[in-house]
């Protein structure tokens, strides 16, 4: 689980890109660590894998390290109750309007097909 962890922020670190395009690595590793933007999605990355992990149980320390390594660690105060209450009120809605758009756009394919009956 750690590992997949590490592998998911060294992913959005680019290192490869870096290496490949001919720039310091470690001058871009360093942006990228530093980076407002990628700070403030790495937190939103793991803002339900870390609470989810802690409230099964996995919460050793190894497990606390990674997690303070990967700059992370505050998602574990998170609710994961409202988190989830969040998520699901989201979902619903963008069923709804998907099912609004669904809706008016066969009205429009009906009324399109009406229209050339003879």
């Amino acid at each position: 689980m750690v590992e997949g962890c590490y592998l998911m922020r060294n992913r959005f670190r680019a290192q490869e890109v870096w290496e490949r395009m001919g720039f310091d690595v470690a001058e871009c590793l360093e942006f990228t660590e530093q980076s407002p933007v990628q700070q403030a999605f790495r937190a939103l990355l793991f803002s339900r894998i870390v609470p989810c992990v802690k409230d099964i149980g996995l919460w050793g320390e190894k497990v606390q390290r990674a997690y303070a390594d990967l700059g992370v660690l505050d998602a574990a105060d998170s609710d994961l109750e409202a988190l989830m209450r969040d998520d699901e009120d989201i979902a619903e809605r963008i069923e709804q309007e998907h099912a609004a758009e669904f809706a008016a756009r066969r009205a429009e394919v009906d009324a399109a097909i009406a229209s050339a009956e003879p």
